[in-house]
């Protein structure tokens, strides 16, 4: 990027690309370029989820905020059998 003004949440849209290209590295080498936001906070929950990085899936599960979605996401862990993984009571 070339502008010194551009807007920095274009890494994090650029990483969501790249992780539903599967591109885990790519995208969080990318998504960390960003602000911490939400959207990066989360994404870096799915990349470390992804790559079974548990020290990061708890840092990052530790940052998420208590909203609809992040509990319909747990949710899912929970259905699929890995929310032992988070120790999240409900």
């Amino acid at each position: 990027m070339r502008d010194k003004e551009y807007d920095k949440n274009f890494h994090i849209y650029k990483a969501c690309c790249l992780y539903a290209l599967c591109n885990y590295d790519e995208a969080k080498r990318e998504c960390l370029k960003g602000p911490e936001t939400s959207l990066q906070i989360r994404l870096m929950f799915h990349i470390a989820h992804k790559k079974n990085d548990e020290k990061n899936l708890m840092t990052y599960h530790h940052k998420l905020q208590d909203s609809k979605e992040v509990n319909y996401f747990i949710l899912g862990l929970t259905l699929f059998g890995c929310y032992s993984l988070l120790e999240r009571p409900f």
